[in-house]
């Protein structure tokens, strides 16, 4: 007898990778000062993962990023290569330990360590630089990630969709965190560079968020309609 679940992660799994390809073709560009960023669609599949994965294979998809970057020569966009992939892994980690509604207690510690420590950290390394000093106001935003952890620790949000969502949004920002430090310390940038991001970061994790919680959605839909047709399951 198959699996249910494992049936319904396979399906997911295939609808993922084809949607992929669909929101390569969605891609803002936009230029701050004489640096450039892209938002695209793809920005959403990195994190996800975190939904259907279990912890050890976001692992393994971690550490298969960069090797993939090497192998496609950059098609995955420069940003990856720049940060190789460790603001997804830490997205993603985040979303699986924060998206869990009965949490074991590696879970709880594994969720404390991405949304209360890694942003301290950041924020930390962030005002130890001088450009980053000089753009503090930026920092706020990772305390989004450490706001929702209390947020769920007190059980204040108690439906599904409340929690994923608080879950996705926080991996974003933690996503954020990772690769605005490593881009600092990486790069030469601007105060100004980084003051003039703030209204643009809102919308995009916003964005980034409910894409992530929105597909995730729709693929479980998917799913569902698929074993009620081929299975006669009523429920997942």
């Amino acid at each position: 007898m198959i699996d249910k679940k494992k049936l319904t992660l396979l399906i997911i799994a295939i609808a993922t990778v084809v949607l992929s390809k669909l929101l390569k073709l969605f891609t803002v560009s936009y230029s701050c000062g004489s640096q450039s960023m892209i938002f695209s669609g793809v920005s959403i599949i990195g994190p996800f993962y975190g939904f259907l994965l279990s912890i050890p294979a976001i692992f393994v998809y971690s550490l298969m990023i960069p090797l993939t970057c090497l192998l496609i020569k950059g098609s995955l966009g420069f940003s990856i290569f720049s940060t190789f992939g460790i603001p997804t892994a830490g997205a993603a980690l985040s979303l699986r330990a924060a998206s869990q509604v009965n949490r074991k207690f590696g879970v709880v510690v594994l969720d404390i360590v991405m949304r209360i420590v890694v942003p301290v950290i950041c924020m930390t390394l962030f005002l130890m630089h001088p450009i980053g000093y000089s753009s503090f106001p930026y920092s706020f935003y990772w305390f989004v990630p450490i706001v929702f952890f209390i947020l769920n620790y007190n059980k204040v949000m108690h439906s599904k969709f409340g929690i994923r969502f608080s879950a996705a949004l926080s991996s974003t920002f933690i996503a954020h965190a990772l690769g605005s430090v490593i881009y600092l310390y990486s790069f030469d940038t601007s105060a100004l560079l980084w003051l003039s991001l703030i209204p643009i970061v809102a919308f995009e994790r916003l964005v980034i968020a409910g894409g992530m919680v929105g597909l995730y959605y729709l693929l479980e839909g998917i799913a569902l309609i698929y074993l009620k047709r081929h299975r006669g399951i009523r429920h997942l």
